[in-house]
């Protein structure tokens, strides 16, 4: 019944894109960036820069949830529906996200097993959601398999979270800074996780350079 219910949340309608860091802008057609067809080398060696092992980078680009964009080659976060994209820009020194959806409600997710779902974890992008994954994984392998790790696209996205929280209990994973508190105590009646430093994808390479 969970799966299904996780399934079950990626569908509905209207057309708009948004900037992470500029007023949502009306669109006429949503559609992804068109991937690049050769080896997606650059942003398994971005990913692997940002502490996350390239064999789990080629598992999500074998599932269809990550790809190289053929413009510029940035890290394309694609949701299962195709309905909700991240970029994330692989030049170094250059930071760039944008975010583009069908909704406002809409989020990127991915579930390491098809089993055991018990909360969905919400973080404020994809690199966190993945990064949060592997910090779990690696104190409690079992205990990371009882969640879906979503990707809200902003700290803002309220209609993303109450999204998810209609079909599953949620964990607040946002930033540890000014806005993530603010979602915090937004949504107080959710359980919380926050990261020791700005987020977990920081958390996550801090415990390589140990």
């Amino acid at each position: 019944m969970l799966p299904d219910a996780v399934d079950a949340l990626l569908h509905y309608g209207d057309h708009m894109t948004t900037n992470l860091f500029h007023p949502t802008v009306p669109e006429v057609h949503f559609q992804a960036p068109p991937g690049y067809t050769g080896s997606p080398s650059r942003i398994v060696r971005y990913l692997s820069s940002r502490g996350i092992p390239e064999a789990f980078s080629r598992q999500l680009i074998k599932c269809g949830l990550i790809y190289q964009s053929e413009q510029h080659g940035n890290v394309v976060f694609l949701s299962k529906k195709k309905d909700y994209y991240e970029l994330r820009g692989t030049f170094p020194g250059v930071k760039f996200h944008q975010c583009g959806k069908l909704n406002l409600d809409r989020f990127w997710a991915f579930r390491p097993s098809e089993c055991n779902l018990v909360y969905g974890m919400v973080c404020e992008s994809a690199i966190d959601a993945i990064s949060l994954y592997l910090l779990i994984s690696q104190k409690c392998p079992q205990a990371a398999h009882d969640y879906v790790y979503c990707s809200i696209g902003g700290v803002s996205n309220q209609k993303a979270i109450d999204r998810i929280r209609s079909f599953l209990p949620v964990i607040i994973a946002v930033d540890n800074d000014p806005a993530g508190e603010d979602c915090r105590k937004r949504n107080a009646t959710d359980l919380f996780l926050r990261p020791i430093l700005k987020d977990w994808n920081e958390d996550l390479c801090s415990l390589r350079s140990e």
